[in-house]
């Protein structure tokens, strides 16, 4: 090593005194013919003025170009004018994000609400006072019956609010004891069964809150996690998750198949948007930043990320008004000025 280090020493020794030594016999040359020395002074002054205007110029070309660059990223338009055509805004902000577990469901009949009617005796049908579909009162008369050991007539009658949801009975039939003759379903609260896969159990647990989708309707509504089965089902391999949800309006039908989004862990950031008001330009994720009465196109670093927000790293503080839905407008309007400035 050295020995190398000696090399290198010797080495630029040489050539610096290469320089010195070339410099000093030039300079004598140029002095001892003055007229060919003034020639290349004037020269080097020429070269050096000339180049001097040279960058000068590169330089005005550049901040023009850099100028014309930045307003080609400017959209000059007030939020109240983008506003009529359906572009919305907010201001950045702390936002919880919340990472779902999102599994298949299904909904089903509330089994605490629904009872299987059989008539107190064996008998025959003789009077039938309710159909499929109807709505009834507990206590109201379903149907009338005549035993068969004594001929007494006796009715059947709702044991509690609901639908009727199913009926085996007709006018003349014999039913016996054992049989059922109606049930009758409170549908104002369902369960959505929730199917989760052994790994993903040790993150779910009773409590959590759940986005039940229904997207063949486009509805979802939320809920709570009531129960987790402690055991797998050896036809599914899956393990019960139960949803009770409300259903005052009916609109959750059982039988339908929907996904369960189940909230696993949630957190706060200090900078996310709405994930609708990112757009991709030229590979850049980028956002429109409002500026008195115009948006800038500002580039962004993304972090994390739920179904609606997403976690921005580096180009915007808490409070500054952005655009979210129909940002897409914004982008295109930029392509298409982007696109005639080009011509």
């Amino acid at each position: 090593m050295k020995k190398i280090l000696r090399k290198i020493k010797r080495l630029f020794i040489g050539s610096l005194n290469m320089m010195l030594t070339a410099y000093h016999s030039t300079t004598r040359f140029l002095y001892r013919h003055p007229r060919l020395g003034r020639l290349v002074y004037g020269t080097l002054v020429l070269a050096l003025v000339g180049g001097g205007v040279y960058i000068g110029w590169e330089q005005w070309k550049l901040a023009q170009h850099e100028r014309e660059a930045h307003e080609a990223e400017v959209i000059h338009r007030s939020e109240e004018d983008l506003t009529k055509y359906g572009v919305s805004f907010e201001d950045a902000g702390t936002v919880k994000l919340s990472v779902e577990l999102k599994v298949p469901g299904e909904v089903k009949l509330d089994g605490d609400k629904l009872a299987h009617m059989v008539p107190r005796f064996s008998g025959v049908v003789r009077q039938v006072m309710k159909n499929l579909g109807d709505i009834v009162k507990k206590g109201e008369t379903l149907a009338i019956f005549e035993n068969n050991a004594n001929l007494a007539p006796f009715e059947m009658r709702s044991q509690l609010d609901g639908v009727i949801i199913d009926k085996n009975v007709a006018v003349g039939e014999v039913i016996g004891n054992t049989d059922e003759a109606f049930a009758v379903a409170d549908l104002s609260q369902v369960w959505v069964d929730l199917y989760v896969y052994p790994a993903d159990l040790p993150r779910v647990k009773a409590g959590q809150k759940v986005r039940v989708i229904d997207q063949t309707a486009g509805r979802e509504a939320e809920g709570t996690l009531a129960y987790v089965a402690p055991t797998i089902s050896d036809h599914t391999r899956t393990a019960l998750a139960r949803v009770v949800l409300p259903n005052s309006d009916m609109v959750w039908r059982p039988g339908t198949f929907v996904t369960g989004a189940i909230i696993v862990d949630e957190s706060d950031v200090s900078v996310a948007v709405d994930s609708e008001s990112v757009q991709d330009m030229s590979g850049v994720p980028t956002v429109f930043v409002k500026k008195d009465d115009s948006f800038v196109a500002t580039p962004i670093k993304l972090g994390r990320r739920d179904d609606k927000h997403v976690e921005i790293l580096e180009g915007l503080t808490p409070g500054m008004r952005i655009a979210t839905s129909g940002s897409f407008l914004l982008k295109s309007e930029l392509t298409k000025g982007s696109a005639e400035h080009e011509h």
